[in-house]
Order: C-alpha cells, then structure tokens, then sequence
C-alpha cells in the first residue's frame, strides 16, 4: 500500500472509500476511455488526456466571459 501514497488514502477515506493498488490497476486497465496512466515506479497515476500543460497551445483568443455560462457536462 505504499506505494499508493498516504494523501491518496486520506482522501479515499474522508469519502468513506478504499483504496489499493490492484484496485487503481483494474481502473486504468478497464476504463473504456483510457484516461489514465500509471508511472513506471507505480507510484503515480495520472490523466493522459487534457490539456494541463503550457506546451500545448490551444489557440483561443481569451474574452470576457458572458453574465449566465453554460457548461456542457451532461448529468449521469
């Protein structure tokens, strides 16, 4: 379970969760996304897709955003 990190169980269980490093590797094997990726240590996971990055340039001009937004994340 070390290898999992002491943050990452604190969080789990605030939200009354377990967590394990066999349960992390069939999440990121099985995700029909493939979002994640475990480090070579397995000491980290972390999200393969987005753009959390500055080497990314999306190319939007940046505005003012209006007074009502809209997201487009539909519920589940």
């Amino acid at each position: 379970m070390q290898r999992l990190g002491r943050n990452g169980q604190r969080c789990a269980a605030k939200h009354g969760k377990r967590l394990s490093h066999p349960l992390i590797e069939q999440i990121v094997a099985t995700n029909d996304k493939k979002r994640f990726a475990i480090s070579e240590d397995q000491k980290r996971i972390r999200a393969v897709q987005g753009h959390s990055t500055q080497l990314v340039d999306i190319g939007y001009q940046e505005k003012i955003p209006p007074a009502i937004l809209y997201h487009g994340t539909a519920t589940r």
